[in-house]
């Protein structure tokens, strides 16, 4: 019985060692910030992606939500960017989400903004990103 939980004790450490070299370091690469001058309250979805920038992806309704005159910060790593993706942000103003179903909004595609940056436009803004409600 001493042996069988001997033994059981080096297979569970083996496997929770993880492999030689593997890095769980999760510290971002660097920081976007948002920053909302508009008349009103936004929500928000991001990702980065290869996929089509005319569509977007999201199956739920947005539930990030940047007030009037704030500014939220993001985290990114840059292997996100890595097979040319770009960061991608839709905005949504909540008379959108008021007026239509998401349904409508994905199928119509009634986002309030788009922006879509490679990692060297990020730079480039000093990753700030100022919406304005135009």
């Amino acid at each position: 019985m001493k042996n069988l939980i001997i033994v059981s004790i080096v297979i569970i450490s083996l496997f929770l060692q993880g492999c030689p070299g593997e890095s769980f370091d999760e510290k971002p690469d660097g920081f976007i910030k948002l920053k909302n001058v508009s008349s009103g309250d936004i929500f928000i979805q991001q990702d980065t992606s290869e996929k089509n920038l005319s569509n977007f992806i999201f199956e739920e309704v947005p539930t990030i939500i940047v007030n009037i005159n704030s500014e939220s910060i993001y985290d990114f790593k840059n292997i996100n960017f890595n097979s040319n993706r770009k960061y991608r942000l839709f905005v949504f103003k909540k008379s959108t989400l008021e007026t239509h179903t998401w349904q409508e909004i994905k199928d119509q595609g009634l986002y309030d903004k788009r922006y879509s940056f490679t990692l060297d436009e990020l730079k480039a803004i000093n990753y700030q990103i100022i919406y304005d409600g135009n």
